[in-house]
């Protein structure tokens, strides 16, 4: 028997004459073949969910033919799932379903300790950052020095219409020539200028 076909999958079913619905493919349909005499299924195989099209592949409803298709190795086939006696194609596919669920959760479940983890090390690492920066601070007052001032930045803007020249004499300047003038900045301590 080869390990990946048809045979050996719990998917492996036949369609019943009546209702139409699809059952399991019994022991006997694996081992033997199509029971040619009558019966209440239809003699072609059919692959559950469809990952594979064996009743068009049988060239007949003989045995041989059957046989052949349902034991050919189909390593391809991301259907397989191993037969499990006593369970319907259904069954096999609720199975299947509930594993997927399962490993879904726990999936979630680590990636929501790893987040909580993350979490716990960013606070913590905000802590030392935090820690580190009051050491220094008291180092400082400690050792009676200021703290350095803050930089001084000269940003140059332009020119508004309420600080902007009379007009003079000539033509006047494009829109893409405007002038800019220097924001004048003082040190906090020094006095404003009149």
């Amino acid at each position: 028997m080869t390990e990946r076909c048809c045979a050996r999958c719990g998917f492996l079913a036949l369609r019943t004459t009546y209702t139409e619905s699809l059952i399991g493919a019994p022991h006997s349909y694996r081992r033997e073949g199509p029971d040619l005499t009558g019966g209440d299924c239809e003699h072609l195989p059919i692959c559950f969910v469809a990952k594979a099209n064996v009743g068009a592949e049988c060239k007949s409803v003989l045995k041989n033919d059957v046989l052949a298709v349902i034991y050919r190795e189909r390593p391809e086939c991301d259907g397989f799932t191993e037969l499990k006696p006593g369970y319907t194609p259904k069954e096999h596919q609720e199975m299947l379903d509930r594993q997927w669920m399962m490993d879904r959760e726990d999936r979630l479940r680590r990636e929501q300790r790893l987040h909580e983890w993350l979490t716990l090390a960013l606070s913590l690492g905000g802590l030392i950052v935090s820690l580190v920066g009051l050491g220094i601070a008291t180092y400082a007052v400690i050792q009676d020095k200021e703290p350095p001032p803050a930089p001084v930045v000269n940003l140059l803007l332009p020119r508004t219409a309420d600080t902007a020249p009379a007009p003079q004499a000539g033509p006047s300047p494009s829109v893409y020539q405007k002038q800019l003038e220097p924001i004048v900045t003082r040190e906090p301590d020094a006095p404003a200028p009149e």
